[in-house]
Parts: C-alpha cells; structure tokens; sequence
C-alpha cells in the first residue's frame, strides 16, 4: 500500500481501528511495529518506521510483570508521539439511549456500549 499512496501523491489518510480487546497489545502494534509496514499489502500502519519502538513493543510483548509491561507499552506510545507520525483526529463517544422498559441492562467495557445479548424487555401488563 505505501508505493500505491506514493504514487498517487497521498499525504494523509483517515483510518479507523477497533482493538480485539481493551489492553495495549491488542492495537498498539498493529498501528506502529514497523514490521507491520510490507509494500502492496493492507495494513494499519502506513508510516511509523522507528526501530526504537519496534524494541519496545517486542520487549512489551515478553515482560511477565504487569506493572513493568505498562511503563513499557507508554514508553513506546511516547516515542511514538514524540515523532509526531500519527494524529488521532477524532475519539469515539457512544450515547447510550434506551426504552423505558429496557432490562437487564448492561454496558460492555469493551464495545462501550449495551450488550445486547442480554437486553431484555419488560412485560407490559394489559
């Protein structure tokens, strides 16, 4: 994809990314491992080439503790702002509206918003 945007004369590009699960792991490396990077072929990250950070997360992904895995994964996102390579342009709010007799109720930490596998409604009385 690079030499495709090259070509075309591409400068910037508005891009979406869902994680598969709220932890670093999940979306970090997918948006700045420069590994990530093969020519002609689709991929989140379409810029950040810096080997510092490709370190950290590798060195991230390996750390057993949780606390040490962290200050990791910041350090690497501060490297990555540092270099000013990605603009997050938007931020994702979710209004969460429902029916008066909506049940069961319960709002997914992951997707942010009602988990409707286990929505209900109430039975109204006639």
């Amino acid at each position: 994809m690079p030499a495709n945007l090259k070509k075309n004369g591409v400068g910037l590009i508005a891009k979406a990314w869902a994680p598969d699960w709220p932890d670093t792991y999940t979306y970090l490396p997918g948006l700045v491992d420069s590994r990530e990077l093969v020519e002609d072929e689709p991929s989140v990250n379409l810029t950040v080439r810096l080997p510092a950070v490709d370190e950290l997360l590798d060195k991230a992904a390996a750390e057993p503790d949780p606390e040490t895995r962290a200050g990791l994964w910041r350090q690497a996102e501060q490297r990555v702002a540092e270099e000013a390579v990605l603009v997050p342009t938007t931020w994702r709010r979710t209004l969460l509206l429902r029916g008066t007799t909506a049940t069961n109720l319960h709002v997914s930490p992951v997707f942010g918003d009602y988990d409707l596998a286990t929505m209900g409604v109430a039975a109204t009385a006639s």
